[in-house]
């Protein structure tokens, strides 16, 4: 009988009982002349057998065949199946005529003991790795470590330096570097249970200057690992309420009454917008209680979009952002799909506006079709009001009499002002406020500016279309209307059912 077994770190309390049991038990024992010392010190009365440095193979034969007549523990530091001798012990006596029976006797390995000394580094997913080259070749050790890294896992390493290897531990950690930040909190555990047992606290970047040996492990945090004094901790989750959290991507009426709604709620919301802007005009309204909420302010890519919803862990993802916000919608709609989460569209409605004059309205499939219409001779010099939003100025520019005779109402944000003047647009032709418009708003204006062509978007109930349409037929102004921008808006649940459907997760 071959016992295979891991002892640990090689103190005696920390192996298991299972392993003291089995090389009490063991007529034999056979391992690395490093291991025996320690086995010897605790089972003094035990046959011995000993090896060096790289002889492993030698070791694995001599317990095989000896374990054919008698039992024998085969002793590992560690786990024996963690860069251990179990797997090369199953294959040499796959070639045997008469093998033994084998038995692997589970230890606890460096990752776990090194871990408990310094904290809870990997309460989360992590990787163990291992950086000796001896067996492994340094071009796929890069590649794990890559893909470790890039996937935001707690890395261990093993090995992480000797005397031929004096620089390796600074090469992982320029990898590491690459994916990770400078302040990344790791640490250092050495001699794990033995003599001179140590351990430190320390970022990546001060980590690539340390000076480790091959008594060391190392551990290099993920984003969410903390520094608690002189300890090093991985949160999984279980205290920042992401069983009760949910994302809205707001910058619409519907996103307002959903933030509204949920801040009065105990759940953790976190209501994303686009601009400085945004968040004043949350922030004001009375219904909204900006204590239970974080508001995050900024335009993100899918990439960032992606990495905040990992970092939250909602429930539920709330995109009620604009209709005509396609690449917005579509950027939050894969983040979702990368990290499995639920997305839910909060669906516009449409309404069927009534004309008075239908001959006074056209309508457009999109704002570049818009612009095919105005670019017709009969709108030459006529004063257009243009109120699409900013991101579209631009599709407008190339048309004659732009600079003059094109009007604009935008949100009143800065950076936005910026990016339309370069348009061409004159400064005393950009309007900017701040919606709901009344119809009589809307009417004063045209008159006002002497509008004869008013673009507009069919962007439901809430957007005002109505009070636009009859302001623009009272004055006798020509409309186009922009229908459709290609993005699905059947696909998506109303503004009473979102409400609903937080309530049922706060009610769970």
């Amino acid at each position: 009988m071959l016992n295979i077994v891991g002892f640990g770190c090689g103190s005696y309390e920390n192996m298991t009982i299972e392993a003291v049991r089995t090389i009490e038990k063991s007529e034999l024992v056979v391992g690395f002349k490093t291991y025996i010392d320690l086995m010897r010190e605790y089972f003094p009365d035990k046959e011995y057998y000993e090896n060096g440095m790289m002889q492993e193979r030698q070791r694995c034969e001599y317990a095989l065949n000896e374990a054919v007549t008698k039992e024998v523990s085969l002793v590992c530091s560690g786990d024996s199946g963690v860069y251990g001798m179990a797997c090369l012990a199953y294959e040499l006596a796959g070639a045997m005529d008469n093998s033994p029976e084998i038995k692997v006797v589970s230890g606890v390995t460096a990752a776990n003991s090194g871990a408990a000394i310094i904290g809870a580094p990997l309460s989360h997913d992590f990787s163990v790795i291992s950086l000796s080259d001896l067996l492994t070749k340094k071009s796929v050790i890069e590649k794990r470590l890559r893909a470790a890294a890039m996937s935001d896992m707690v890395i261990c390493l093993y090995n992480p330096s000797s005397k031929k290897r004096a620089d390796y531990l600074a090469w992982a950690c320029s990898i590491c570097l690459e994916y990770k930040d400078e302040d990344t909190v790791c640490g250092v555990v050495r001699n794990i249970g033995r003599d001179m047992e140590s351990s430190k606290i320390l970022t990546l970047g001060q980590l690539k200057e340390y000076n480790a040996d091959m008594f060391t492990t190392v551990f290099i945090g993920n984003k969410s690992t903390v520094r608690m004094g002189e300890k090093m901790v991985t949160p999984r989750g279980y205290n920042n309420k992401s069983e009760k959290s949910i994302i809205i991507f707001a910058g619409t009426t519907e996103g307002r009454h959903l933030a509204d709604y949920a801040s009065g709620l105990n759940i953790d919301t976190h209501i994303f917008v686009a601009t400085e802007y945004g968040e004043m005009i949350l922030k004001d309204d009375k219904s909204f209680d900006g204590n239970k909420c974080i508001i995050h302010t900024g335009r993100l890519d899918e990439a960032e979009i992606k990495e905040e919803i990992e970092k939250i862990n909602p429930m539920a993802v709330f995109d009620a952002t604009h209709p005509f916000a396609v690449q917005v919608t579509e950027n939050i709609k894969n983040a979702c799909e990368k990290t499995t989460t639920k997305y839910i569209r909060i669906k516009r409605d449409k309404e069927n506006y009534n004309l008075v004059n239908r001959e006074k309205v056209r309508s457009a499939g999109s704002a570049e079709e818009a612009a095919i219409i105005l670019s017709a001779p009969c709108y030459k010099n006529k004063k257009v009001l243009l109120t699409t939003g900013s991101k579209t100025v631009g599709i407008y520019s190339h048309l004659e009499g732009f600079k003059d005779n094109y009007y604009l109402r935008m949100l009143p944000n800065v950076q936005m002002l910026g990016e339309v003047l370069k348009s061409g647009i004159k400064n005393s032709n950009v309007i900017c406020m701040q919606g709901p418009f009344s119809e009589n708003m809307n009417y004063e204006m045209i008159k006002n500016y002497g509008i004869e062509v008013m673009v507009t978007k069919n962007s439901g109930n809430t957007g005002g279309t109505q009070e636009k349409i009859n302001a623009a037929m009272r004055a006798g102004t020509e409309v186009i209307i922009i229908e459709d921008t290609g993005s699905d808006e059947c696909i998506g649940i109303g503004l009473s059912e979102a409400l609903k459907y937080i309530t049922e997760i706060v009610e769970k």
